[in-house]
């Protein structure tokens, strides 16, 4: 299976750092392990609070982006994926708009 999710950071000033704590539920059924978790880009950093996640357990997900200095909206993907009795990716979309 795959799911992506959005997540916007809102408003963010040029050079400055965004920082999100997300928090993973796994209601699957069965218990995950995140086996890897790729950014688009090289600015996007992820660090996971616990890799193996039990069924109806949670983890978290620590996610640095620094969007530069160009002003305007973009974005940046995560891509988490789990393995278990089932395999499963999850992309995570980081919008942002860096102000001028």
């Amino acid at each position: 299976p795959y799911s992506s999710q959005l997540l916007d950071a809102g408003d963010v000033r040029a050079g400055e750092e965004i920082r999100m704590s997300l928090s993973l539920i796994n209601n699957t059924g069965n218990d995950l392990k995140i086996v890897d978790a790729k950014p688009s880009c090289s600015c996007t950093v992820a660090k996971i609070d616990d890799e193996e996640i039990p069924n109806l357990g949670t983890t978290v997900v620590l996610v640095t982006l620094s969007p530069g200095t160009q002003a305007g909206m973009s974005a940046n993907n995560l891509q988490l994926h789990f393995s278990g009795k089932i395999e499963h990716n999850l992309t995570l979309e980081l919008q942002y708009n860096v102000l001028s």
